[in-house]
């Protein structure tokens, strides 16, 4: 019974990412005038992203290495170019500043 627990437990845990963007995941958000310094996270499921903390709504648009992220309601549509598996460069859509994106990995038996 502790094993059929464990294997819907694993499953709900996957529903809301999809394994053909390459962009699902937990990434860190890296300031552009200095090392080490986060803004944030964001987070990119399967039909919605946690942005800074905000959960929102998303339709997702992939060609090549570059994603959009276009809100369904309200927001701006986000650029973000794939430089490596672990890495990726998002636009800022107010600012036009360049912030780089840095893959999260959980870590286990922590």
């Amino acid at each position: 019974m502790l094993a059929i627990a464990a294997a819907l437990a694993v499953l709900v845990g996957c529903a809301g990412f999809d394994p053909d963007n390459p962009i699902n995941g937990r990434w860190s958000v890296q300031a552009p005038f200095g090392p080490g310094f986060t803004l944030g996270t964001y987070t990119f499921y399967r039909d919605s992203a946690e942005i800074l903390g905000i959960d929102q709504d998303v339709d997702y648009a992939i060609d090549g290495n570059r994603v959009q992220v276009v809100p369904r309601g309200f927001g701006p549509t986000l650029d973000i170019r794939l430089i490596d598996a672990n890495t990726a460069e998002l636009t800022e859509p107010l600012t036009g500043s360049r912030l780089t994106l840095r893959r999260l990995r959980e870590r286990s038996g922590f």
